[in-house]
């Protein structure tokens, strides 16, 4: 079977390597958690989603590194995931290189797939099991995590670079905006520009202490943590562990994959994100500057619609050019992008909304949907708009943050209660 390091994966995607990674081949990672964790858990955990298999496994290297530094605090386990699809390739890849110290104790797994596979899963690793609930596990890890790594563990920096686009556009509006108020064409009365100070509005939490993230930002709690996967879910999480859930979404990432495997023949989540960093959206999507050249505007008209056209375009209708048109007259990338965008977008101001309504200010994602850099690029240049956006009626935006080994963290909630559970 061969195996892929994740290093090696992202650096074939973004390179844009020919050489393909078949669905069934287990991509492999390393993620750096407490000494501890690494020592005394039984070696492996596991959340079988509805599109991803994902496992946290403790390898005989991860042993033997432990023994060589008696003096780290801190150790490593791998991260495995594969597509649902292909979970025996996963189990026995798992059977292979997991370190497992169970007994007779069972491992602590979660997702509805090791309740439908549960009899595989015990026979292929000669293990008991016990499945407990997904959202105990994602929040379970999440604060045990934050109480235990630092921001640069715990946490994927924040892109800059993807901040540039939407301050160009947002900024231009702004201006726009506060000419037509000053000329008597608008009389809205909710705008803060005067105020407006769009560095505020990155949502960036700057922090480069190697104490744990809990200790150090204590505006972490309350926060509302997502759990973006196939679907999307959203909890608020409070300091003592006690969280609420606040909303669920039942279009996430399998949605993106289902509309883009019938629109586009993309038979995989991977293929669908590979395919949209390719593609261009402007194909797709309705843009103000079209709309502003489609309305056979009158020679010397001032209107706020003719000052719009001359600032870079903004968005106005996704799939707006698809109105008459059929799959076949776009190019598949430029349509997988713009359902990348359209859901990103739903993600983003459905976080946005219930910050508001909860009085939340921090935002941490997590879940398989936000594995590939792209991907948080993408929501990291629509929370900025959105920020922009708000700030300018006055409001508050959200602090982003996307956890590192977010796609895991139902495994390592369920492997962190086998560890509770041992060390008690």
């Amino acid at each position: 079977m061969r195996i892929v390091m994740y290093e090696s994966y992202c650096q074939e995607r973004l390179t844009g390597s020919e050489n393909t990674i078949d669905m069934d081949t287990p991509v492999v990672r390393s993620v750096t958690l407490p000494r501890e964790l690494v020592e005394k858990c039984c070696g492996l955990s596991m959340d079988w989603g509805g599109s991803v298999l994902k496992a946290v496994i403790r390898s005989k290297e991860n042993v033997e590194e432990l023994q060589n530094d008696k003096v780290s605090k801190t150790g490593h386990l791998q991260l495995v995931h594969l597509a649902t699809g292909f979970g025996a390739e996963g189990l026995s890849y798992i059977a292979e290189h997991a370190s497992i110290t169970s007994d007779s104790n069972p491992v602590y797994v979660t997702g509805l797939g090791c309740s439908a596979n549960g009899k595989l899963i015990c026979d292929k690793l000669n293990i008991k099991i016990e499945n407990i609930l997904e959202f105990d596990c994602f929040i379970k890890a999440f604060r045990y995590l934050a109480a235990n790594l630092s921001r640069a563990d715990l946490f994927d920096p924040f892109d800059v670079e993807a901040t540039k686009e939407p301050m160009e556009i947002v900024m231009q509006q702004v201006a726009m905006m506060k000419e037509m108020i000053e000329q008597g064409q608008s009389s809205a009365e909710n705008m803060n520009l005067d105020h407006f100070d769009p560095m505020a509005s990155f949502g960036m939490v700057v922090n480069d202490s190697a104490l744990p993230v809990s200790e150090v930002e204590l505006d972490l709690y309350p926060c509302l943590l997502v759990m973006a996967g196939s679907g999307f879910g959203f909890m608020k999480v409070n300091s003592d562990g006690t969280f609420q859930l606040l909303d669920g979404s039942n279009r996430g990432g399998r949605t993106l994959q289902g509309l883009a495997s019938i629109l586009t023949g993309c038979q995989s989540y991977d293929q669908v994100v590979d395919l949209a960093a390719k593609g261009n959206n402007h194909n797709v999507d309705t843009f103000s500057d079209e709309l502003f050249q489609s309305s056979g505007a009158v020679e010397g008209d001032d209107s706020m619609y003719v000052k719009a056209s001359n600032l870079s375009p903004s968005l106005l209708y996704c799939f707006g050019k698809g109105v008459g048109s059929e799959a076949s007259d776009f190019k598949p990338e430029d349509i997988a992008r713009a359902l990348v965008n359209k859901t990103v977008q739903d993600l983003v101001q459905t976080m946005s909304l219930i910050c508001q309504a909860a009085g939340l200010k921090r935002v941490c994602l997590c879940g398989s949907f936000i594995n590939s850099p792209f991907i948080r690029k993408v929501i990291t240049t629509e929370t900025v708009r959105r920020n922009l956006f708000l700030q300018a009626l006055g409001q508050s935006g959200i602090k982003l943050d996307f956890v590192k080994a977010g796609g895991h963290l139902g495994a390592l909630g369920a492997l962190i209660t086998q560890f509770e559970k041992f060390r008690k």
